[in-house]
């Protein structure tokens, strides 16, 4: 017998999820706080999701693949990505209060859920250990380019804007956005000048 066709967005339906959890972290968020902020039946749920755990496992999945695509993208479209990085690190500096309450997704879900979930976790780190490879391979292109000092260690700057990333949206919760959080961060990036 086959199964009734979904009468409702599925994208749209884990965007409003993503934003929910987001907003509540994974354990906070019910059930049916997730049915009734997609707004389908818990039925289509099931059938469509699984589980909540499904569920959140899809969006970190589809988060990661979008926003380090859109990441790669942007950096294969610019003369010059060290600048375009650094502009990254400033903009997130001066988001909004309600930007700057979310963080990152991948770094809240490790914080929240390291003791709890490992599946979970290993997901969000895969995403940041990405971004960090990222941040290698751009440094490694601008070295040879003569963008960079030549003499920098490209894993070690690597590793060190991730944490700096990791570090600025917690910093950014505490401080949104502040004219003294973006001189830190000016300073902080002086290392790829």
């Amino acid at each position: 017998m086959a199964g009734r066709h979904k009468i409702f967005d599925q994208e749209l339906a884990m965007e409003k999820a993503s934003e929910l959890f987001r907003l509540k972290g994974y354990k906070s968020t019910s059930l049916e706080d997730l049915i009734n902020v997609m707004q389908i039946q818990k039925g289509s749920f099931y059938n469509t999701f699984g589980s909540k755990k499904d569920l959140f496992l899809e969006i970190i999945k589809v988060y990661d693949n979008k926003s380090l695509n859109n990441f790669r993208k942007a950096l294969n479209e610019t003369d010059n990505p060290i600048e375009l990085i650094k502009s990254i690190f400033l903009k997130l500096a001066c988001d909004t209060p309600n930007k700057a309450i979310n963080g990152c997704f991948a770094g809240n879900t490790i914080v929240e859920l390291d003791c709890i979930d490992k599946e979970l976790t290993n997901q969000a780190k895969l995403h940041l250990i990405q971004l960090e490879q990222i941040f290698i391979e751009q440094i490694e292109l601008a070295k040879a380019n003569n963008k960079v000092n030549p003499n920098l260690n490209s894993e070690f700057i690597g590793n060190y804007l991730l944490n700096l990333w990791n570090g600025l949206n917690i910093s950014r919760r505490i401080y949104p956005a502040s004219e003294e959080l973006k001189k830190k961060v000016e300073f902080q990036l002086a290392v790829l000048n």
